[in-house]
């Protein structure tokens, strides 16, 4: 019998021992495989468009809005300061934001968008490829006093300074407009009509 040569032993061993170190793990891919795909980003070609507008309550806006916030339940401003002022103005809008009414129905309004915002992204999360488009969703927002004058307008302007993870446009449909009798003559001029504006006097 042929006894083993103990130099060749080692060497072998040597030798396996290295081609062990060489391979990689088996979790791991080997060093010249292509690198990973990146993770696919979310689909950023849809848009939330958020439309606030002011307006009297009658007549109604047109299209239907998907949510209304009536301001007829908050205590208007005086008539001093109405008279010489519009929602626009930064000293009516202080003056409202000092009445708990205004501020709980904005903060009210806040969280009802934010919530309507998530839900239309829910939806488009689940809708299939086929679906997907690149056309702006746009999300309506009614508001409206008596004369679309004075709260409405200083609750849009506030309501489009929140933090909005999406575009915000704004318009005051009746800002401008004068009181009609019941005829339906106008007891002043006429200062204006639709615009969208977002100064402060």
């Amino acid at each position: 019998m042929e006894e083993a040569n103990p130099f060749e032993e080692f060497f072998k061993r040597v030798m396996d021992l290295r081609e062990t170190e060489q391979q990689p793990p088996k979790d791991q891919p080997p060093q010249d495989a292509p690198p990973p795909p990146p993770p696919k980003e979310p689909d950023g070609d849809k848009k939330v468009v958020l439309l606030l507008t002011s307006h009297a309550h009658s007549p109604p806006l047109l299209p239907p809005p998907n949510l209304k916030f009536d301001l007829r339940c908050v205590e208007n401003p005086p008539k001093k300061l109405r008279d010489t002022q519009t929602g626009l103005s930064k000293q009516l809008r202080e003056h409202l934001l000092g009445h708990t009414d205004f501020v709980s129905l904005l903060e009210r309004a806040e969280g009802e968008i934010k919530a309507a915002i998530a839900e239309m992204d829910a939806v488009d999360a689940n809708s299939s490829p086929e679906a997907e488009t690149n056309e702006e969703r746009a999300l309506s927002v009614s508001v409206f006093c008596a004369r679309g004058q004075h709260r409405s307008v200083a609750f849009v302007e506030e309501l489009a300074k929140r933090a909005w993870k999406c575009d915000v446009r704004v318009a005051h449909r009746d800002l401008g407009k004068e009181r009609r009798d019941k005829k339906g003559r106008d007891k002043g001029r006429d200062r204006g009509g639709f615009g969208i504006a977002n100064g402060e006097e």
